[in-house]
């Protein structure tokens, strides 16, 4: 059993060597790339769009994940800080002890008094000697902690910056998305209204058309055929239209008759 184990795992990794190192790795790469690029085409444009929304939210966890890392970077500047200044304020008393014993040296040389005491010149020397190497030492961790505390001032200066190059990119990034929205409901209004405009054009103006010329047909086919059964006996003709007489010739008609009555009347008295 452990002997096909380990036949089947050479056999995977000899496989993957050969799909990374060979034309096949090549193509199955093409392959890949060409079916996530057609996945992508896939999905709608508003849920790309939400997508980028989620994503532009998150931005604002890593600026707070990053602002709790510059917090600790803050307080550790605070504390070299202190630390230097009290290795400062050991150092100046440093010197100053020596300024002290060295003048207490050179004016004796087997008793000295020194900080209301007194020495031997000898014992003195070796505090001094000692107060010196203590000196040298503070010197060099004070020079070592100022570049130490430069280095992190810098540090957060450009941590500040970066901070505040995120938060403005993720303001620019909401206003990306806003705008992608409006442009993708302005999209769809506009084919919304293209879309109506045709099914105007092409269906209701149509339809009412063919309506009338189908009653305009049908109407005249009955008339002509009124027209053929009389015409063969079958029926009777169809009664003309009354026709309009021109107003002048019915007022011309009216006073005739008027006159003629009034003719009429006087011969009869």
């Amino acid at each position: 059993m452990c002997k096909k184990l380990v036949i089947a795992a050479v056999a995977i990794l000899v496989g993957t060597a050969v799909v990374k190192h060979t034309t096949i790795g090549s193509l199955a790469q093409v392959w890949w790339h060409d079916a996530k690029q057609a996945i992508e085409r896939q999905v709608p444009p508003e849920v790309q769009i939400k997508q980028l929304a989620v994503e532009v939210g998150k931005i604002d966890a890593d600026i707070k994940r990053n602002l709790s890392k510059l917090a600790q970077q803050e307080v550790d500047a605070q504390r070299l800080g202190d630390d230097l200044e009290g290795l400062k304020e050991t150092q100046a008393t440093l010197k100053a002890e020596i300024t002290a014993m060295t003048k207490s040296l050179e004016n004796s040389t087997e008793k000295v008094s020194f900080n209301g005491k007194n020495w031997a010149a000898s014992r003195l020397a070796r505090q001094l000697d000692g107060t010196v190497a203590k000196f040298e030492r503070t010197k060099s961790e004070v020079k070592t902690k100022e570049k130490l505390l430069t280095n992190k001032r810098e540090a957060l200066e450009a941590a500040h910056a970066r901070i505040s190059e995120m938060s403005a990119q993720k303001e620019q990034l909401r206003d990306k998305v806003a705008e992608l929205q409006t442009r993708l409901e302005l999209a769809r209004l506009n084919a919304t209204r293209n879309h109506a405009t045709v099914d105007f054009d092409d269906s209701q103006v149509a339809r009412c058309n063919q309506l009338a010329g189908e009653i305009n047909d049908r109407l005249a086919r009955d008339e002509k055929e009124v027209d053929l059964l009389t015409q063969y006996g079958y029926g009777t003709a169809r009664p003309k239209a009354e026709e309009t007489k021109p107003t002048a010739e019915v007022l011309k008609a009216a006073k005739k008759a008027l006159q003629d009555d009034a003719d009429r009347v006087a011969s009869e008295k």
